[in-house]
């Protein structure tokens, strides 16, 4: 039994992962779209690299169990979740590597600076699903 929870807990964890993963790769691409960036193919290549290591990390320091519970027919359901004011302060916490990841693609100060400060906005407003479910 504590196998198949630790399992379960692990696909939850990575279903939110996959989840914060997507709605940081939208935000990213509504904020290079929003200031204009000349090179979205060079800018969405920059961040890919971060956001997955960013959402790497949200997800194995903020995820958490909250309940596990066993269905007649013997199956284990954990739910995980991720407090999304955790999720948010990590992200606005990273935006320097979202600049960094710019400058290293070559991209304008001006351009940089106007890309992060539609990031924060949009890290600011996310609000994603950040609880999971999932059963072995």
């Amino acid at each position: 039994l504590k196998y198949l929870i630790m399992q379960a807990e692990s696909q939850a964890r990575a279903e939110i992962a996959t989840t914060l993963e997507s709605e940081v790769s939208r935000v990213i691409k509504e904020a290079t779209q929003s200031v204009s960036v000349s090179n979205m193919n060079a800018a969405e290549s920059s961040f890919s690299a971060v956001t997955q290591e960013v959402v790497k990390n949200v997800r194995v320091s903020g995820a958490v169990r909250d309940k596990i519970y066993q269905d007649k027919s013997g199956v284990v359901y954990v739910r995980a979740i991720v407090d999304s004011a955790v999720v948010k302060k990590y992200l606005l916490d990273n935006l320097e590597n979202y600049s960094k990841a710019m400058q290293n693609a070559g991209f304008s100060n001006a351009t940089i600076q106007k890309t992060n400060a539609s990031l924060k906005h949009l890290f600011e407003d996310l609000d994603v699903k950040t609880n999971s479910q999932n059963a072995l």
